[in-house]
């Protein structure tokens, strides 16, 4: 049987936000498809952009067009256009739209846009709209999907939360099919009510609930209260409960899930949960439980029936080394983890699903490379299944005036002020590379009015910058 193999290469951008600290972020993604482990092709290459505040603004992928076979860089001509994702924030770096694009094939190009999203924010960068947008083909246009609005007291709890849905009947937010929740908190700012209103379009009409919220001198939740509203005899019926105890260290150990039973008017257990821990607040144990109404129409005393159990055990630095799990009596996963002297995960043998994967990391502790292996019981030894390399090019990200980009707007001539220029590649906002070339002079005048991405190489350091053409 031939085996393939899949290897991932991941381009990092370091960018630097100050003289004294850096931050890692992926500039570039390909997956190649190993028919052996020398012979490849290229699978997916996702491109990614940042502002100068290390957001992410735009995410474009494409898949390898096998037709020409060759890889000579993203462009029509080779990569096929897949799905492109755009993003944009505000001076808070709170994002405020989310774009994203198809591929046609027939015209090479972005088409129909595919999803939108808009939102809006407080004075303190609390959410308070979340507005989903549909595009129309036939109508060539947003329209508007579902809403969702948030208000909040004055310690940023959420005390308001109503979704709505569009109907293109009226034109407008419907008042059907649409649900309101209402939250009140105590001084600790726990939650302690919780009112939800749901409208239905079908026969049934408004549904109602009510949870309640209890705590301990430590704000740990011990009791929660479900109820359901009775529309024929006009008041609250208990539904659900939840009890739930903690150690010393506040850890819990139990939690218990009753559900109302009207006919014998009493609670009847569901659902059982126990954790134990060690000396250093870490689970070793958790045994799940369904509870049952015992063998006879008449015993209602419940009897709990182990469903689940999970069992761990660590190393002398709280990494976990042994997870084993059991689902009703029968051995369902077991995994086994080794570390390095800095703690990080060197491997992770998966036993039952049969497959081992191991970790290589750089002078940084960054992951270099992951390969993951599956067990042949016909030569009974492992052999590799795909491998995922990471790579990190050291990246700088500086302003306009400290690389030396100008004019920015533009009107088509672009100048780059530096000796030490090695290289510079432009982008459009698709994510296409149109331009390379280390001349310190550019002219974009033939190329279309809006936002381009220069990525320019100084000194073995890369410089990104967004220039605009009017």
């Amino acid at each position: 049987m031939k085996k393939i193999f899949t290897l991932l290469f991941l381009i990092g951008v370091l960018s630097i936000a100050n003289a004294q600290s850096t931050a890692a972020i992926i500039d570039s993604t390909v997956c190649y498809s190993f028919s052996s482990p020398t012979d490849s092709i290229p699978i997916t290459l996702t491109i990614n952009h940042y502002d100068a505040n290390d957001n992410q603004i735009l995410i474009v992928s494409y898949n390898w067009d096998s037709i020409y076979n060759d890889f000579i860089g993203y462009t029509e001509y080779d990569w096929i256009g897949n799905k492109k994702e755009e993003y944009m924030y505000d001076s808070n770096n709170n994002i405020i739209l989310y774009l994203t694009y198809i591929w046609d094939k027939s015209i090479n190009n972005w088409v129909g846009e595919y999803e939108k999203n808009e939102y809006k924010y407080d004075s303190n960068n609390n959410k308070i709209l979340e507005v989903d947008f549909i595009w129309y083909d036939n109508d060539i246009k947003w329209r508007e999907s579902r809403k969702r609005e948030y208000e909040y007291d004055s310690n940023n709890n959420v005390t308001l939360y109503i979704y709505s849905i569009w109907d293109s009947n009226i034109n407008d937010w419907t008042s059907f099919s649409n649900v309101k929740y209402e939250y009140i908190y105590n001084s600790s700012n726990n939650l302690i009510l919780r009112l939800s209103d749901s409208w239905y379009v079908d026969s049934t009409g408004l549904k109602k609930s009510k949870d309640e919220y209890f705590y301990d001198a430590n704000n740990n939740k011990t009791l929660e209260m479900h109820y359901r509203w009775d529309i024929n005899n006009y008041k609250w019926v208990e539904s659900i409960k939840n009890e739930s105890k903690y150690d010393s260290n506040n850890n819990k150990i139990l939690e218990i899930e009753f559900i109302w039973d009207g006919y014998l008017n009493k609670w009847i257990g569901n659902r059982k949960e126990e954790n134990e821990y060690d000396s250093n607040n870490n689970k070793t144990l958790y045994i799940y439980y369904f509870g049952s109404m015992g063998t006879g129409i008449n015993d209602t005393a419940c009897v709990w029936e182990v469903y689940e159990k999970q069992e761990y055990s660590y190393d002398a630095n709280n990494n976990m080394i042994l997870y084993e799990q059991t689902i009703q009596s029968h051995n369902f996963g077991k995994y086994e983890y080794i570390y390095d002297i800095n703690n990080n995960l060197l491997s992770v043998v998966h036993y039952g699903f049969g497959y081992f994967t191991e970790y290589i990391y750089d002078s940084n502790n960054k992951i270099e490379s992951e390969t993951t292996y599956l067990w042949d019981s016909n030569i009974n030894d492992w052999v590799i299944s795909n491998k995922c390399n990471d790579l990190y090019s050291a990246i700088s990200e500086q302003t306009t005036q400290e690389i030396g980009i100008s004019p920015n707007p533009t009107t088509g001539r672009v100048l780059i002020d530096n000796n030490s220029l090695e290289k510079v590649e432009v982008y459009n906002i698709s994510g296409k590379l149109i331009l390379t070339t280390d001349k310190k002079e550019i002219d974009l005048s033939n190329n279309a009015k809006g936002t381009y991405l220069f990525r320019v190489t100084i000194d073995n350091f890369i410089y990104t910058q967004k220039i605009i053409l009017e």
